[in-house]
């Protein structure tokens, strides 16, 4: 990411894509001026543009440009910027309605946030506030090169703000809609400037065109790393979705639309089951509601609409309109429907051979929003009334569940600061309430993971606790309740998907954020907690570790004190802090040489553990010690200056083979096809680049084919496609399209590969790279966070034992470095079955747990998927002459959530060459 790339000027974009497009600048000859309208001229989106709208793609800027004007003409719209995405674009967030409520939009806002966060009000309290409150209506488009949603939203806009009719002036009175019709603009500009150069007049109905066949990267959800923003909602990995949802939360709309674009037909809810069983019971009436004032819509005009299938299941957290329902709205709705997509762009040829155009599509749209305008006007005071209703009885609920909150323990060696603020900073954003113990607690609590026995234990001070009793009930317990079920959902029926889930349904933040949780089965005295406001920053440590202390005086209590007055013989760092191998990152970034420890030593009573990282002074730059102090501090890493290369057990530093150089990263990641850019190429672009400022090269399919490698410390071939049916990327993936020869003589002049999920079966078919390690299939129905574990070598339990072969490698491999034995929890959304040959030197890093009743954490698992993941790798490594193979069955940094592995996925890029 650019993160000092400055904003492109609306305008200078406008005018240079408008030429390099030919397309002609806003003119006042089109403007228009609906009848009735204002005295002051309010232009009408094709007036502004001058040209119909849906006959092309609008630019973005032109967008920008458009709704600035008519909030400028028109008093009853106020335009907003609430962020910036990663490139620099403004979020642009419109407010329509009469005069009046923008007047009191504050006083709005502040009304729905009483309704939705205080579960007791009294009978005249609500009546009051029913009375003084519109409805209001949020419409989104997260997905926005889905085109004739973001075309219509601007007549949509204009329409509602100058249109005179009684139906017009009543629902602006009632109803006030907030709009944020640009929530993705970088993948927007993106999208329309390329498909501007292939527009051609007449060819958007061929199959084969190239405006129906997007290239990679245009053909996606991605923002401008590449993460699918439509999946972000609750783990909030992009800035524009952060800055989204903060306002979403601000606002806490009891209705919220999600306009999409993909099908021949439009769709409109109601959904099929399975519903999220935290979903409100109030908010299938709604669709019903506006289901049928649709049908008399559509009805009148002979359109039809489709609801009730293709979207089952569409219950996971991350998206807009599921966690909507979680925690600000009373019902969501999704319309999808034809035009501006990639096969049905600005017209295409339906099944009975007539013709289909996305003003057709934007049509359908609008006559859609119109009937949910409609219900939320005539049904504002039920509306209002169910805002308030379903806060109550969520609180209700949790007073009554077995799991009444979550604690997260700070401090000790299982604990990474990082980890655990990045995991409050999300809870915070969402308006999650958290609190801090101020001194120690003893409840009942049972473990995150097992559930099975309750027992009585301390919660240390400075603890994060939330209890699930508070307004934001059911969004906590969405992310944070492990004892939701998914593996038994009900369906419609005829039910004809072969996975009960449109997507993964899993959403629990500390699995997919690696952070230790205790389940509390009673509340905290809240005289022993304090509000948390924003979330804890890591602070960074220097610190002495000297290799010869000196005993303390006679008598005394304290220790001796750490530091020679020389300069440091070496700098340390523990595996195990995300801020460590940021550190670590930076400083081979800007050219200085890191070692790593093969196995552990000892310094006194701290032991350090293999992959262990250090920075010999005499093999660097003089800069190094205040590189590093500087670096520590910026980024809360903590480092330990060795005084010499003396230790009190294990090695020392001069073993020049087991403290061994690690080459300074350079990584080549496949961004082409067969990858799709937003469900794979963005997790691992987000976690390199914006996590840990990693550099990689993103490179094409046919340069693993044909160019020189070895140059590369580390190759990605990323998962890309699977030959099952039930969930996303069913391709064959890169059988047929890429050439092994050329990978083979990298990896077996020393280079590293790694293969993920399809990559991995593909490449363990090989006989040659693929030597000791098959690919036996899939887990076709398994879409779960499930329990896996770290496979170790026994640690002697003395420093002198008897001698045996390979004595000197045990404990965990060494790129599991930094995590500690035993479970953990893995991703495992349709994960290949991978298997070794006995004798074949293939080594297991980590594994599926071995028992099937407790693979399980969250998400949804078949049965008869259990017996066949059990015990199957997670990772396997297999040295290929000089270099190695590493195997993953699913990806580790899944769509850029799954935090909790990214230093495996680190380790495997730095460490993984060390061999």
């Amino acid at each position: 990411m650019n993160r000092n790339r400055p904003s492109v000027p609306v305008l200078t974009f406008a005018v240079s894509a408008a030429l390099s497009l030919c397309i002609v600048p806003p003119s006042p000859l089109f403007a228009q001026t609906a009848p009735g309208s204002p005295q002051t001229a309010v232009p009408s989106p094709a007036g502004f543009h001058g040209y119909p709208l849906g006959t092309r793609y609008t630019l973005t800027a032109a967008l920008y440009e458009y709704y600035r004007a008519l909030a400028e003409a028109s008093p009853r719209v106020e335009y907003r910027e609430y962020g910036q995405s990663v490139q620099g674009r403004p979020l642009p967030m419109l407010y329509i309605g009469s005069e009046a409520n923008l007047d009191r939009a504050d006083e709005i806002r502040e009304n729905l946030r009483r309704l939705s966060t205080t579960p007791r009000l009294s009978a005249a309290e609500l009546e009051a506030l029913r009375a003084e409150t519109p409805a209001v209506v949020w419409i989104m488009i997260v997905d926005t090169d889905e085109e004739a949603g973001v075309e219509v939203l601007q007549e949509v806009a204009w329409e509602l703000a100058t249109r005179e009719d009684q139906w017009s002036q009543s629902m602006r009175d009632e109803v006030m809609v907030v709009m944020t019709p640009l929530t993705n603009p970088d993948s927007h500009a993106r999208y329309v400037t390329w498909h501007g150069l292939y527009d051609v007049e007449g060819a958007e109905t061929d199959p084969l065109a190239v405006e129906n066949r997007a290239h990679w990267g245009m053909n996606t959800d991605g923002n401008a790393w590449g993460v699918d923003v439509n999946r972000d909602f609750g783990f909030f990995v992009t800035p524009e979705m952060r800055a989204l949802g903060r306002e979403m939360v601000r606002w806490r709309p009891p209705l919220l639309l999600d306009i999409h674009s993909g099908p021949a037909v439009i769709f409109l809810p109601p959904f099929p089951r399975p519903y999220h069983p935290l979903w409100p019971a109030q908010a299938p009436e709604w669709w019903e509601a506006v289901a049928r004032r649709a049908n008399e819509r559509f009805g009148e005009k002979g359109w039809s609409f489709s609801s009730r299938k293709d979207y089952e299941g569409v219950a996971g957290v991350g998206f807009g309109l599921s966690w909507a329902m979680l925690g600000t709205s009373v019902s969501s709705f999704l319309f999808e429907t034809f035009g501006g997509r990639p096969g049905r762009t600005t017209a295409f040829i339906r099944s009975d051979g007539t013709k289909a155009t996305m003003r057709m599509a934007m049509d359908r749209h609008k006559e859609g929003v119109w009937s949910v305008l409609d219900v939320a006007r005539d049904q504002r005071e039920r509306l209002l009334r169910d805002a308030h209703e379903r806060v109550a009885v969520a609180v209700e609920e949790a007073l009554r569940s077995p799991a009444r909150g979550v604690a997260l323990p700070v401090g000790g060696p299982e604990t990474d600061p990082s980890k655990v603020a990045r995991l409050v900073d999300r809870l915070l954003l969402q308006e999650i309430d958290v609190r801090r113990t101020v001194e120690p607690v003893t409840v009942s609590i049972r473990d995150f993971y097992s559930l099975e026995r309750a027992e009585r234990r301390e919660i240390p001070a400075g603890s994060y606790v939330v209890d699930f009793a508070q307004p934001m009930s059911r969004l906590a317990r969405a992310l944070l309740d492990p004892t939701l079920d998914f593996t038994s959902p009900e369906v419609e029926v005829p039910y004809d998907r072969r996975m009960p889930y449109y997507d993964a349904p899993w959403g629990n933040l500390p699995h997919l954020f690696g952070v230790r949780a205790w389940v509390l089965e009673q509340p905290i005295p809240a005289n022993a907690m304090e509000p948390v406001r924003e979330a804890p920053t890591a602070e960074g440590a220097v610190r002495w570790l000297d290799t010869t202390p000196s005993l303390p005086a006679a008598g005394s209590q304290e220790p001796a004190a750490q530091g020679p007055s020389g300069p440091p013989y070496a700098w340390v760092l523990e595996p195990g802090l995300e801020a460590n191998m940021r550190l670590a990152v930076r400083l081979m970034t800007e050219g200085y040489r890191i070692r790593v420890f093969r196995t552990g030593f000892r310094v006194g009573d701290r032991t350090f553990p293999k992959g262990t990282l250090a920075a010999l002074r005499i093999r660097n730059p003089e800069s190094l010690e205040d590189r590093i102090r500087t670096l520590a501090t910026e980024l809360g890493a903590h480092a330990w200056a060795m005084p010499g290369p003396f230790t009190d057990a294990g090695l020392t530093f001069g073993d020049d083979q087991r403290l061994a150089a690690v080459p300074a990263p350079r990584v080549a990641v496949v961004a082409d096809w067969p990858v799709t850019q937003d469900h794979t190429f963005g997790g691992i672009r987000s976690t390199l680049e914006a996590d840990f400022g990693f550099p990689f090269s993103p490179v094409m399919l046919e340069t693993l084919s044909r160019a020189d490698l070895s140059g590369y410390t580390a190759v990605v071939l990323p998962h890309a496609g699977m030959d099952v049916r039930g969930g996303p990327n069913f391709n064959p993936g890169y059988r047929g399209r890429l050439s092994l020869g050329n990978l083979r003589d990298y990896v077996e002049g020393g280079g590293t590969l790694l293969a993920v999920q399809g990559a991995a079966g593909f490449i363990a078919q090989d006989s040659t790279l693929g030597r000791g390690v098959r690919m036996d299939g899939w887990a076709e129905r398994t879409e779960a966070a499930v329990r896996a574990e770290w496979v170790s070598k026994p640690t002697p339990q003395a420093e002198v034992v008897i001698w045996r072969p390979g004595l000197d490698d045990f404990g965990l491999p060494l790129l599991a470095a930094g995590f500690r034995e035993g479970d953990f929890t893995a991703p495992a959304s349709f994960p290949v079955l991978l298997g070794v040959e006995e004798g074949e030197g293939a080594e297991v890093v980590a594994r599926y747990a071995s028992d099937p009743a407790r693979l399980v954490l969250d998400g949804f698992m078949l049965d008869e998927d259990r017996p066949v993941l059990a015990g199957r790798p997670f990772v396997v490594v297999q040295r290929i002459g000089n270099g190695r193979v590493i195997y993953f069955a699913e990806d580790p940094t899944f769509r850029g959530q799954w935090y909790g592995l990214n230093l495996l996925f680190l380790n495997c890029l730095v460490l993984g060459p060390v061999g």
